[in-house]
């Protein structure tokens, strides 16, 4: 494994309902400023997220950062649950079980909460799905 990698790589991009949404939005001109600026923080989170352990943990503080400003929409959750669970392998990586294990519980949460925003996201649900495998390493799937 390289530094700060989880070890499996994961390719995401602006969906085209993230810029059919935007397009909409944009229709509206006062939201035009707030949506540029919310898609330039998700396209700059993907990137953090594929970089080492430091960029990882930058890419959750951004989405924390922007919460309020982007919205609990599908497409901040689902990249929210990616980036809480890659802190919690990088935690088992550095042998912090409990964080490991607070880590993959968030996670799991922020990718059911996707799944509510948008049931058709098929992010939301490989994330969703992934944060889920994990969390039968603490005591079951059920």
């Amino acid at each position: 494994m390289t530094n700060g990698s989880s070890g499996t790589e994961y390719f995401s991009a602006l969906s085209s309902d993230e810029e059919g949404a935007k397009q909409e939005i944009i229709l509206n001109s006062s939201y035009e400023e707030d949506v540029d600026e919310s898609v330039s923080v998700l396209h700059q989170v993907d990137e953090l997220m594929e970089g080492k352990e430091e960029q990882q943990i930058q890419a959750l503080d951004l989405l924390l950062q922007f919460r309020e400003q982007i919205g609990d929409t599908s497409d901040y959750l689902w990249r929210l649950c990616k980036a809480e669970y890659l802190l919690a392998v990088l935690a088992g990586q550095n042998g912090d079980t409990e964080k490991k294990k607070e880590m993959i519980m968030k996670s799991v949460e922020s990718g059911k909460s996707a799944l509510s925003a948008d049931e058709n996201n098929s992010e939301a649900h490989k994330w969703f799905a992934i944060a889920l495998g994990s969390r039968g390493e603490f005591g079951g799937v059920r």
